[in-house]
This record gives C-alpha cells, structure tokens and sequence, in this order.
C-alpha cells in the first residue's frame, strides 16, 4: 500500500538581488541553467525541514548523524610454528635427529562441539535430540512397522467380530422363526378345536 505524503508549509524568505559579475550578464545556455535550477533544487533538498513548526532563525538544526553498524568480531590469526629439526651425526651410520614441536598457547585451540546423541526408542539408532524429535519420529521405520503390525492385528479382529456377529444374528433370526411357526401352529390348533 502506498504511503500518504506529507506536506508542510515552509516559509520562504525574499532574497535579495545582488550585483552580478559582468560576465554573468550574459545570457546562460539552456544547459547552464538546468544546472542552476537542479543545483538549486539539491540546496533546498539537504536544508532541514521541521514538520510541526518552522525552525526560529537563532537556533540552527542540528540533525544527528545515522549510527554505523558495529563490526564483526575479527577472529585472532594464529600463527603456525613449523617444528624444529636438529640433525647430528657421529658417525656415517648413526644419525640422530631431534624434533622440537612448538606448543600451542589455550586460546589458540578450538572445541569441536560434540551433541549427545539420543536412541530412538523404537528402533535405537543414535542421533541427536533435534533430530529425534523433528525429524525421525514421523519416519522411524520400527514404528511404522509395529503400525503395520497392530493395523492388521486391528483388521483380524474386526473380521474374528464380524463373523460372530453374523452367527448370532442368523441365531437369533432361526430362534424367531422357528416360534412363529410354532405359535402358528398352535393357534391352527385351537381354531380346528374351537369349531
């Protein structure tokens, strides 16, 4: 969206003509006066323009500086010492040698950071923390596996229920008919008997 521009009235004071060189007499190139007109334009650009109320004439506007951005820290070069070899001989067969490996100062040294690393509970692969909770657990293939395994033991069940559900009601429905067919029966009897 846009931005609404602002604007502020700024009092303009008369300037006063003053006596122009001989040379300035003479009339400009089209050139030459754009280029009063732009150089014009970029004075009153950089002059400082207070929103609410116009600055007085005694004070001058003092405006601040940006701040620079704050350097990075510069890590400290450290400077490798080559190890020092003596060389003695004693004789043309024996040759000894003595290496003198410079030390180390602490601060040169670095930590190499080593995470602790986690088990998968599921499948016990080592990896880390982050990784474990972000990334492995919705990929672990012991756990999709044991899902696999308990859906088709989910799936047998329903079948194991399904099949005594269709016993019982083929059951229930042959107990119904058989005493329909027997109180059917019964009341043909009675009305033979009853006329």
């Amino acid at each position: 969206m846009p931005r609404k521009s602002k604007i502020t009235a700024v009092p303009i004071e008369p300037v006063e003509p003053t006596e122009q060189p001989p040379e300035a007499t003479e009339e400009k190139t089209d050139a030459e006066h754009m280029t009063d007109v732009l150089n014009q334009v970029v004075v009153d650009d950089e002059a400082p323009v207070a929103p609410e109320a116009p600055a007085a004439p005694s004070e001058p506007v003092v405006m601040k500086a940006k701040a620079k951005r704050a350097s990075r820290a510069k890590s400290k070069e450290v400077t490798k010492e080559e190890p020092k070899v003596e060389v003695t001989s004693s004789t043309l067969r024996e040759v000894q040698a003595e290496v003198t490996i410079p030390e180390v100062p602490e601060e040169a040294k670095t930590e190499v950071k080593v995470e602790a690393k986690v088990a998968c509970p599921d499948c016990g692969k080592q990896m880390s923390a982050k990784t474990l909770k972000y990334s492995h657990v919705p990929n672990c293939v012991a756990k999709k596996q044991s899902d696999t395994h308990s859906t088709q033991a989910a799936r047998r069940e329903n079948i194991l229920e399904e099949v005594i559900e269709n016993e019982v009601q083929k059951r229930l429905q042959y107990n119904r008919s058989e005493r329909a067919a027997r109180r059917e029966e019964m009341v043909q009897n009675l009305m033979k008997n009853a006329f």
